[in-house]
Parts: structure tokens; C-alpha cells; sequence
């Protein structure tokens, strides 16, 4: 005769041991990105040889989020106007804008119509999310919202509908604190992206402008994700096997 508290307890325990299977199997598919964890390196470096991403006092700083004065100085250089910006020198009416290095780039900004602030005497010194940024880079590539190419709060998922970025950048990206770390390798994929309606890449247009250096026509040799690459001598290292000459 079988013995009815035996068969509950036996199909009680195959049912948590199945359970906990279906969720061990979840925990893998689902990949957990580290905080403060740095894999765009390369990226870095590669910015950094065109003269398009120059660092801080404390190095490349990619655990650092990256601020709108920042990303106005990235944004610039990406459209190629970093020398018009320097020269110019244009006015801003942003009494939060310190006189200094990021005041030209704010005010190129402002004379193009590229940003107005987020009042009419402050600009916004604060983080910048990965959409804002996203929006920026979309720019640069010649989309623009007010033909209905794009809606910022959704700019990043646009770089991934468009295979600039891969989904698992999109992956990690849109997860937690907008990082240096993130903002390069947006900035980077930029480059090889194709710009709206044409068959010229955004690096092709930037080197025609002579916008960029001429170390800018070789690729970083690959480094082992999280290597710390935050001085010259970190970066002669990478570069050191390519014929400098070419």
C-alpha cells in the first residue's frame, strides 16, 4: 500500500530541484555586468590617437561618468569643429560654464544651435545619461530629431535598431551609470558608422576635414578587457607593433 506522505515528499523535493535548475539556467543566460567594471580600452585609445578624447588629470578616468561639458567637447570634435571652436572663441550666456577649456566648445554649442541649456543662463554641468549622449552621437551622423529621425529618450535604442552598436553593447550600456567608459565606445562605433543617406563614414568625413591626426588610420592592438590604458606609455605599448610611418 503506498504511503501518501512519502509520495508528497518526494515530488515536493523533485519540484524544488527543478526550480532551482530553471533558475540556476536564468542566471546564466542573463549576463551581470560589474559595477565600475571598464572594457572599452581600446576604444580609448583609439579616440585618444585621433585627438578626439584627451582624458583628465587622472588618466582616460572610464569609471568616471562623463559631464555635459564633456560631451560637448566629444560632440564637437566628432562634428569637426573643434578648430573653429578654439578660434572662435564664441559668447555664451551660461553663468555655470567656468572660463577655461570648456568654454569655447559650450559656446560652439550655443552659435550652431547644437544645445541651449537647460535655462537661459545655465547650461548644466551634471552627468549626461546614455540617451543624451546617444543623441549626440546620432547628430554627429547627420540625423536630426525635428525631421523625425530619432526621439532622444530612445536615442541609444535608435544606435542599435541601425547596427551602430552590437545589442550586447546595447546590453550593458543602457544597465546603471552612464560612463566614460560607455561614452567612448559610442563615440568610437561613430566612426565606422555610415552618415544618413550617404556612402561616407563619419571617420572618412572627419579625415577629408583633416579633423583628425594621422595616426588616426591605425587600430589599437586588442587588450584584454578591464587592462588599465590611462598613459602615453600605456598607449605606446598598444600601438607598438604598427608601422608608424604608414
Amino acid at each position: 500500500m503506498f504511503n501518501m506522505n512519502n509520495i508528497r515528499k518526494t515530488l515536493f523535493r523533485k519540484g524544488a530541484a527543478f526550480l532551482l535548475a530553471l533558475a540556476l539556467l536564468a542566471g546564466s543566460l542573463s549576463p551581470a555586468y560589474a559595477a565600475n567594471e571598464t572594457i572599452y580600452d581600446t576604444d580609448a585609445v583609439r579616440l585618444n590617437r585621433m585627438g578626439l578624447f584627451l582624458g583628465t588629470g587622472s588618466g582616460f578616468d572610464l569609471e568616471g561618468t562623463i559631464n555635459r561639458l564633456q560631451g560637448a567637447a566629444l560632440f564637437i570634435r566628432l562634428m569637426g569643429e573643434e578648430s573653429e571652436a578654439l578660434s572662435e572663441k564664441n559668447v555664451h550666456p551660461f553663468r555655470d560654464v567656468p572660463e577655461g577649456w570648456a568654454s569655447p566648445y559650450v559656446g560652439q554649442m550655443f552659435d550652431q544651435g547644437y544645445s541651449r541649456g537647460i535655462s537661459e543662463t545655465a547650461y548644466g554641468t551634471g552627468g549626461m545619461t546614455a540617451d543624451q549622449f546617444a543623441a549626440y552621437i546620432l547628430r554627429a551622423l547627420g540625423y536630426e530629431e525635428s525631421r523625425g529621425d530619432f526621439v532622444w529618450s530612445q536615442s541609444l535604442r535608435t544606435l542599435r535598431s541601425l547596427g551602430i552598436i552590437t545589442q550586447e553593447d546595447y546590453n550593458r550600456i543602457s544597465q546603471g551609470t552612464f560612463t566614460r567608459d560607455y561614452a567612448v565606445r559610442l563615440a568610437s562605433a561613430s566612426l565606422d558608422a555610415s552618415l544618413k543617406n550617404q556612402d561616407k563614414t563619419l571617420y572618412e568625413k572627419l579625415l577629408n576635414q583633416g579633423a583628425i591626426t594621422a595616426y588616426s588610420r591605425m587600430m589599437p592592438e586588442p587588450v584584454e578587457s578591464g587592462t588599465p590604458v590611462t598613459s602615453y606609455d600605456d598607449m605606446t605599448r598598444i600601438f607598438q607593433r604598427f608601422n608608424l610611418s604608414e
